[in-house]
């Protein structure tokens, strides 16, 4: 699918009034090593992200009004489309596009991405979008601590959400929000200036402190990792984005499809009913049961403690069997600082 075949939306929806705004940026997009085809690429794979994370909280890319920012994309979606999945699905949905897709890229390719999220008014004049709403999502979008959020992360994917949006949404905790995974930062971009909420997908809201000489310096929350936790206790290890190698999902994907439960649908049904619900809803389901089986095992890969968790639940309602102990070994095996 082309990024021309994803849009066309202006005849389908025009803002006129109150929305949700969306702004997206490709951190160091026009780094010197990057070649127009690379680029090329890239927008394309974001498009193709964005438009899946849509969908998983309801909405789609050919519904929303869009303009293209060259290195990044602005998406108004309808009012009808709450705040809240946008922040939970959507996000959740992006996170695990992005991991997927940087698996596979070369190192010139892979996205590091910023989203800002705000509501309020928007209009389209026949030209364009105008608001002062919009002016706002790409002032927190281009603020600095929040690009430094995403740089110290490590990770992949970095949220801001606006002041109001914190005190309209994520403040009352709705759905899987949870407003502890968010911190503020101040904003002072030209004309704006005061507080927005940043959230890094997988890494703590609270950075520790540590003490340097005589004085306390924040240290930058480092991203979690696959749950990779220090043996005999549950404090995360710091580590860059890691990357899994294929050869042990697969390892574990063959094991796991050899688990009576996990070859029908209901079974794998019951198994994810038990995983949380922000690992479960970021999901792509498949038919077919080995697709599915990696799918369900590489979401979980995205999330600290995931895997973990869905081997608890697999042995929790398939009891302790050959084909589960051997699974267990496996993982141990594999993944053996899991």
């Amino acid at each position: 699918m082309s990024v021309e075949e994803l849009g066309g939306v202006a005849e389908r929806w025009l803002p006129q009034g109150t929305c949700a705004i969306l702004a997206f940026d490709i951190a160091s997009f026009g780094d010197a090593s990057r070649t127009d085809d690379v680029r090329e690429i890239m927008r394309d794979a974001m498009y193709r992200q964005i438009d899946a994370s849509l969908r998983a909280a309801g909405v789609e890319l050919g519904r929303c009004y869009r303009e293209d920012r060259g290195d990044g994309a602005m998406v108004l979606v309808p009012p009808e489309t709450g705040t809240e999945p946008l922040l939970t699905a959507a996000v959740d949905m992006l996170k695990a596009e992005l991991r997927r897709y940087n698996k596979a890229a070369a190192d010139v390719a892979r996205i590091r991405l910023r989203v800002a999220v705000h509501t309020g008014e928007a209009r389209h004049d026949g030209n364009g979008i105008v608001g002062t709403a919009v002016n706002h999502a790409f002032r927190i979008l281009d603020a600095q601590p929040f690009k430094d959020a995403l740089k110290e992360s490590g990770a992949w994917l970095a949220v801001v959400v606006s002041q109001r949006v914190h005190d309209d949404v994520v403040r009352h905790g709705p759905g899987t929000i949870d407003p502890d995974e968010y911190r503020p930062i101040d904003i002072a971009v030209k004309e704006t200036e005061g507080t927005a909420w940043v959230r890094v997908p997988g890494a703590p809201s609270t950075p520790p402190a540590h003490r340097i000489g005589a004085e306390i310096a924040e240290r930058p929350a480092a991203p979690l990792s696959h749950g990779l936790l220090r043996a005999g206790g549950a404090t995360p290890l710091p580590a860059e984005p890691d990357v899994v190698p294929l050869a042990a999902v697969f390892e574990v994907v063959n094991q796991m499809c050899k688990v009576p439960l996990m070859t029908t649908e209901q079974g794998r049904n019951q198994v994810m009913g038990i995983v949380r619900g922000e690992i479960s809803g970021a999901v792509p389901r498949h038919a077919e049961a080995r697709q599915d089986v990696y799918s369900i095992v590489n979401t979980c890969l995205d999330y600290p403690g995931g895997l973990r968790e869905l081997l608890m639940a697999i042995k929790g309602l398939a009891g302790e069997p050959m084909p589960v102990m051997e699974l267990e070994r496996t993982i141990a095996r594999v993944l053996p600082r899991l």
